[in-house]
């Protein structure tokens, strides 16, 4: 699942891996999928919109362009590559424009709090109104986006991770919320019945109710007949058994990632329990927290 600013023509294979540090105090969040924009003789202002509970906290990290392949590896009991890995630090306290970094595929930037998104460089992304109104109802202010800038047309992205301070109630946080539009070819051909107003859309766990925000005015959100919109992989390790291993995939007491290719906090090693949710198709679209194990 994904929150994305512009129109898009397709979003599928997303994966998501949250894991805490051996320490329990941070965690690491790997993100990655396949979004296809609209060609246009302008550069992109369309961006990926990752929340983030714990803003100025954040670290950008390194992991292998293939640790999707090894999670999935690890329920086919495979043996994966090595090699290094490093981070950098990314915050801002500072008014003004928010400066633009690049890490791996992407240029990115890291908004704060919801209340600086006024400081993003409209050269960068413009969040349109009903973005802005959909994470303002679906996050307390305090929370932070990390913004990252897509290119125009099908482009081979590496996995983006980042590193934050657990919250306070001590719940890994999955960014799994959704949130885009098609662009208007595709939208003219649905009516509302079928875009946005099936149990698909719902409460957020975190309070926000996007049912709301929807009118007839306002961008149709994604048809739920582009299941692979709606289709992930969320994998977690250092966590207890939670209720989403009714999937193909479930658990492994071993892995195959090769810890050394992680950050150093996050070298759990090969016998941390490895997790999988497969979700399919429709589901309720809100974010998942879940605890770190003791």
């Amino acid at each position: 699942m994904s929150i994305i600013s512009g129109p898009v023509l397709s979003v599928n294979s997303t994966k998501i891996l949250c894991l805490p540090s051996r320490n329990g105090k941070r965690q690491l969040t790997v993100y990655s999928n396949a979004v296809v924009t609209p060609w246009a003789d302008e550069p992109s202002v369309n961006a990926l919109c990752l929340p983030v509970p714990t803003p100025h906290s954040v670290k950008f990290e390194y992991v292998p362009n293939d640790i999707f392949t090894q999670c999935h590896n690890s329920f086919d009991i495979r043996t994966p590559k090595g090699a290094a890995t490093y981070g950098i630090s990314l915050t801002s306290s500072k008014r003004g424009m928010i400066p633009i970094q690049f890490h791996g595929s992407y240029e990115v930037i890291l908004v704060p709090s919801l209340g600086d998104i006024d400081r993003i460089p409209p050269r960068f992304t413009i969040l349109t109104r009903e973005v802005i109104e959909f994470l303002n109802a679906s996050y307390p202010i305090n929370f932070g986006i990390i913004l990252c800038k897509l290119k125009n047309g099908a482009v081979d992205y590496e996995p983006f991770a980042y590193s934050h301070d657990i919250q306070a109630n001590t719940q890994l946080f999955f960014p799994t919320k959704h949130y885009h539009v098609h662009n208007e070819s595709q939208t003219k051909e649905y009516d509302d019945e079928e875009v946005g107003w099936s149990n698909g859309f719902g409460n957020s766990l975190l309070g926000g109710n996007m049912m709301g925000l929807l009118s007839r005015n306002m961008p149709k959100l994604v048809n739920t007949r582009f299941a692979d919109d709606w289709d992930h992989e969320i994998y977690s390790a250092g966590t207890p058994v939670w209720c989403h291993e009714n999937s193909k995939k479930g658990m492994r007491t071993t892995n195959a990632i090769n810890w050394n290719q992680m950050p150093a906090d996050f070298q759990l090693g090969p016998s941390t329990v490895l997790r999988c949710k497969e979700v399919i198709g429709h589901s309720a679209n809100v974010d998942i927290e879940m605890p770190v194990a003791v």
